[in-house]
């Protein structure tokens, strides 16, 4: 099972790593020639805004992983325990297939963050955290988990935090704060989703769940009140209807 959830763990972080194979938004635009330059600007930040603020802006749940050396000693003792030792060496050296996860930091911890986008239907908004040791290093990782040859990833112009992915289907961001890396789920990528890795303040989740990671190897952590109310009632209110009809 453990040597099952590791190799799993891989091709996850080939995912979720890159977590941001997508499919990009174009956007149709009507020309703007006869506005101020200000004005221009202005319009966008309102709309980067708007955007965001369709997000929650905290996690409704939090899958959170002591750090991937802790869970390798949990593979071994099990195995131990069961008298079957190679089956562990195994499983550590299948870490080879993603370059033994090169420039992730393996004493921290890591996890997921399933975010909320607002709406009648609420629909979920998972992304990964990540340690990084070296961002260099950790990109020539990704790559490797990469497969094929026709992804790339380069860092943005104005940003040093950010880099993208360009891929078969689309753009995606990979954002870098406080020595963590922040990516979106495959899939899950659009305008309001790419705002929000691009711009939010995410913490340092080594400090903001150094609880959970001291005391648990893996810990769910569900939060109702990141859920406004307002949002509650209308979401109960619409199943309620959708039932009885």
């Amino acid at each position: 099972m453990f040597k099952k959830t590791l190799l799993h763990c891989g091709r996850l972080l080939s995912l979720l790593v890159l977590i941001c194979l997508c499919s990009s938004t174009l956007l149709a635009q009507e020309p703007e020639s006869g506005k101020p330059e200000a004005e221009k600007k202005d319009e966008e930040q309102e709309k980067k805004t708007a955007g965001l603020e369709t997000i929650l802006p905290k996690p409704l749940l939090i899958i959170n992983i002591a750090s991937i050396e802790r869970i390798l000693s949990d593979i071994d003792f099990i195995f131990e325990l069961a008298a079957r030792p190679e089956i562990a060496e195994i499983a550590s050296a299948s870490l080879a297939n993603v370059n033994d996860l090169e420039g992730i930091d393996r004493n921290k911890n890591l996890g997921v963050e399933l975010y909320l986008k607002t709406g009648l239907l609420p629909q979920p908004v998972p992304t990964m955290y990540l340690p990084v040791k070296k961002v260099r290093t950790f990109l020539d990782t990704l790559e490797v988990m990469i497969p094929g040859d026709e992804e790339t990833i380069t860092k943005a112009q104005d940003r040093d935090d950010l880099y993208i992915l360009d891929g078969r289907r689309g753009n995606s961001v990979i954002r870098f704060q406080d020595d963590y890396v922040h990516m979106l789920f495959q899939g899950v990528e659009n305008e309001t989703s790419l705002d929000m890795i691009s711009s939010r303040d995410f913490g340092d989740p080594a400090q903001k769940l150094q609880n959970l990671s001291a005391d648990y190897d893996l810990a769910f952590k569900i939060d109702l009140n990141a859920i406004p109310e307002l949002m509650r009632t209308t979401f109960l209110g619409f199943f309620r209807t959708a039932i009885e009809t």
